[in-house]
């Protein structure tokens, strides 16, 4: 049996940082955990975007720094290129946010494209994260979620989309890479999942192109997973799919409770941490399943290395993938990655005003996730007082 996995070990975890990245690393996530002062900052930045005040240089230098690869692909490169050195892979997302028109979308799918033909040059490059609601109106989406009949021009629309989403898949199906399709908000997730199977029915056939995203933080999206691998056998195509928690608790449980509907989020942390590792373990008992563990969850990556050993699976097969955000949880990726694992970084990009939403929801979802901003300081707080030894 290979040696257990430990994400103890920190000269591992911050090989590739200076001193003065962990420094400045460790007084942003220090400001992460006071609630009021990411309230606060995240309004300061708010305002002082729209008031056109001078603040584009702090936010790149402090947050934006930590968290994106630069604000357009090529100035993700050195990123990339620093991570593959230690044996981390690569998915990239374009951080803007839904757009409005359908010049906005085609412009975000050619994006896309760009990523995938950068990815010819990097084989360290495995993946592109997108939203269908980058690439389709969101009142579309939420109309079909509710199986209204569209007009002929939504039809026309809806036709549109799909050709992004195709057009985008055969690129990423020619440069070796994926395309993760990321989850949405409940009310037009059902019009997401048909849109990925159908995605995944036409690509998924010789190898793992289209994954479909899973928040496991719904109380039914354990049973999808298993209906959807269901589904793959019947229809003859890969069954590929990205686990996470979940990135719209607060939002969902204010609408449910407004409109008077049950929540689909989970009651409490611990009926999502059970959901979450009963699909990891799922995923890795089916061998026709691939999957990413999109997670900064210590205790579901333990158990996943801990089962791929007792199943006696290959660390590095290519179904087998982990998955943590760029800035974040480098004790789990680099320790992983060392340990044989295919361990990768989702790294954002994009103008600094257009990636705030993303860097808003960085700094309240660490602040929310009890233990997240302990953790990290004490990685960057073991591995600075290491290095002054």
């Amino acid at each position: 049996m290979p040696a257990p996995v430990s994400f103890d070990n920190t000269e591992t975890a911050f090989a590739d940082k200076t001193t003065r990245d962990l420094r400045r690393a460790y007084r942003l996530f220090k400001w992460f955990r006071k609630q009021w002062a990411v309230n606060i900052g995240s309004w300061l930045v708010r305002t002082g975007f729209q008031l056109r005040l001078p603040i584009k240089g702090i936010v790149r230098r402090t947050a934006f720094r930590q968290f994106c690869g630069g604000e357009t692909l090529e100035e993700c490169v050195p990123s990339i290129e620093r991570l593959a050195e230690h044996g981390i892979l690569t998915i990239l997302d374009y951080g803007m946010e839904a757009g409005d028109t359908e010049r906005e979308f085609d412009a975000t799918t050619e994006e896309k494209i760009g990523i995938l033909s950068l990815a010819m040059k990097y084989q360290s490059i495995v993946g592109i994260a997108s939203k269908v609601s980058a690439l389709a109106r969101f009142g579309l989406l939420e109309k079909m979620d509710r199986r209204e009949p569209l007009s002929e021009a939504e039809v026309e629309e809806l036709s549109r989309v799909r050709q992004r989403i195709h057009k985008i898949c055969i690129d990423a199906d020619r440069s070796h890479t994926a395309v993760m399709i990321d989850a949405e908000e409940s009310w037009m997730q059902n019009t997401v999942d048909m849109l990925v199977e159908e995605a995944m029915a036409e690509h998924n056939l010789a190898r793992a192109v289209v994954y479909q995203t899973i928040q496991l933080y719904r109380t039914d999206r354990l049973d999808y997973l298993k209906s959807l691998h269901a589904r793959s056998r019947d229809k003859r195509f890969i069954c590929a799919v990205k686990l996470v928690r979940g990135a719209y608790m607060e939002k969902e449980r204010e609408r449910a409770m407004k409109l008077g509907y049950p929540s689909p989020i989970h009651p409490d942390k611990a009926s999502v941490d059970r959901d979450y590792n009963m699909a990891l373990r799922y995923c890795l008992e089916h061998k026709d399943i691939w999957f990413v563990a999109g997670t900064h969850n210590e205790e579901s990556n333990r158990l996943l290395a801990q089962w791929v050993d007792e199943l006696h699976l290959n660390r590095y097969e290519p179904r087998i993938n982990t998955c943590q955000l760029y800035g974040m949880s480098d004790h789990i990726t680099y320790n992983l990655g060392r340990a044989g694992f295919n361990a990768s970084k989702l790294i954002p990009y994009g103008p600094v005003r257009e990636v705030i939403p993303y860097l808003t929801r960085r700094a309240q979802e660490n602040t929310s996730v009890a233990g997240q901003m302990g953790r990290e300081l004490q990685m960057l707080k073991k591995e600075l007082s290491r290095r002054m030894a």
